[in-house]
């Protein structure tokens, strides 16, 4: 029976795009992404390290019993409820030390394997802190199991050869499969970041949303800006969401094209201008070390003399495990980045969770929340002595200004920063109330009582100068010094909350 032309077509479109998809790419450029990757991930892992006590720990800021109990698809980690705090230490020395060997080119996949499992399981312990640094840091991990890495840029490489490795590197092919795949997920993240804050944010279209975003506790400088900055502001939006659209085009020009190198500058001032203003480096360096497998081809033109001539990798006929997971995955994550598109996008659910059972939680609608969850906010811790003598400290002493201090902070004034039933919103306040109480306590070991009182407005184009806000009392608890009970919030006092536009 002959076939269909339609059918026949399609055939041969698929063997066309199977050519070009596993065409050799260079090894050298992959490794460099993998150096970054070991570098950022090693650095990420020492911060899990310092933050254990605070987060990942039993006696810290989250009820971890009670996350599991709620959001039970958390449990799908190496991390469960019972487990003791030296046990996160553990977990994330190992961690580092796997970062460490992709770093250095040993055993690199079978490394980002460990050091990716046990990120993916911090995430889902420490879920309702989740941001933006992890969840990259989690993608490049994923990728480097994929990706033909570890044939150059290795301290075994190095040590055998020292004078002739780097010209061997630099001849090295191997299948692209993967590479194009992966640049294929990245030209994904700033399509959908600035479609999405083009479509479905009016603080972005209006060229509000970044002064809104810098003003929050999220910004490492929240009070620097005035309202006399906005007309800067509202240009340098209108900006980025023009950057993240351009990317995408711009870097998948031609070898050698000034509009490719045009992408590289505004790459790198575009991230490096986010890491400085908000607290999210993890996530722009990682972004800007993908700037090697955009540039492979000129990369290796300026590292190969004259004369060097590449080694082929052998030849693909079909596609390889490793390309057809890629291929599934960025397919997965074009479905799972429709939310808010009529009709089709209600296949994201579905696959969102797929991808969450290959343990990637990917999300690339970034700051289009801005219009509904953007806080100024003013804090003063107050002591009150046994003696009637009062003490007036910064509210930093209880809430530091990290990310994730940030996002408990976010819950405590009745914002849910992550998707949490309502019917246990109040529980998890009051869990990070209690939690806080006793930490602090713990620390100061005297007879005091604590108030912490806040100024929190909502950020909006009619309040620029947020001048309308009312101090109130958000938590007070007391704590009775070394030999008496652990302190208890006052339920009647911290029940401020900020209602969504």
């Amino acid at each position: 029976m002959p076939s269909s032309p339609y059918f026949s077509a399609c055939g041969t479109a698929w063997a066309r795009f199977r050519v070009w998809l596993t065409r050799p790419v260079p090894a050298l450029p992959l490794d460099l992404f993998r150096v970054a990757t070991g570098v950022l991930s090693l650095g990420y892992f020492v911060r899990l390290l310092l933050e254990t006590e605070t987060f990942s720990s039993p006696s810290g800021l989250l009820d971890h019993q009670l996350l599991s109990r709620v959001l039970w698809f958390t449990r799908w980690s190496l991390f469960q409820p019972g487990m003791p705090e030296w046990s996160f230490y553990l977990a994330y020395s190992v961690g580092a030390l796997a970062s460490l060997a992709v770093l250095l080119g040993i055993r690199p996949r079978l490394a980002s394997v460990v050091a990716f499992v046990v990120a993916a399981s911090q995430s889902r312990w420490n879920f309702v802190v989740f941001s933006v640094d992890d969840s990259i840091v989690h993608l490049c991990l994923f990728w480097l199991i994929l990706l033909p890495v570890g044939r150059t840029v290795t301290l075994r490489g190095w040590l055998a050869r020292r004078a002739s490795a780097w010209r061997r590197w630099a001849v090295e092919d191997v299948p692209g499969g993967t590479t194009r795949l992966l640049l294929a997920n990245l030209c994904l993240v700033y399509l959908t970041a600035g479609l999405s804050k083009l479509l479905a944010s009016d603080y972005w279209r209006e060229g509000f949303a970044l002064y809104a975003i810098l003003r929050q506790p999220i910004s490492y400088a929240p009070d620097l800006w005035r309202p006399e900055d906005l007309p800067f502001l509202r240009i340098a939006a209108w900006l980025a969401i023009a950057t993240e659209l351009a990317l995408p085009w711009l870097l998948t020009r031609r070898t050698g094209s000034w509009l490719k190198g045009l992408g590289a500058v505004l790459l790198v001032g575009f991230h490096l201008g986010i890491a400085a203003t908000i607290r999210v480096p993890f996530a722009n360096l990682a972004l800007i070390g993908s700037l090697p497998l955009f540039f492979r081809d000129e990369l290796v033109t300026w590292a190969r003399h004259p004369g060097m001539v590449a080694v082929p990798s052998a030849r693909v006929r079909s596609l390889r495990a490793a390309e057809r997971l890629a291929l599934t995955v960025v397919l997965l994550l074009s479905l799972a980045m429709l939310r808010r598109v009529p009709v089709v996008g209600a296949v994201h659910r579905p696959a969102f969770a797929l991808l969450w059972g290959a343990g990637l939680a990917q999300d690339y609608h970034l700051f289009d929340w801005v219009d509904g969850l953007s806080f100024h906010v003013e804090e003063t811790v107050s002591l009150q002595h046994p003696g009637g003598q009062e003490e007036l400290r910064p509210g930093t002493e209880l809430y530091p200004r990290s990310m994730r201090h940030v996002l408990l902070q976010v819950y405590l004034h009745g914002l849910p920063w992550m998707a949490f039933p309502r019917t246990e919103r109040q529980a998890l306040r009051e869990a990070i109330a209690t939690r806080t109480a006793r930490r602090y306590c713990r620390r100061v070991r005297a007879p005091v009582v604590v108030t912490l009182t806040t100024t929190l407005q909502r950020i909006e184009p009619s309040n620029p100068a947020l001048d309308r806000g009312r101090r109130q009392p958000v938590l007070t608890f007391a704590c009775p010094g070394p030999t008496g009970p652990s302190p208890e919030p006052s339920p009647r006092v911290w029940t401020f909350l900020v209602r969504r536009r």
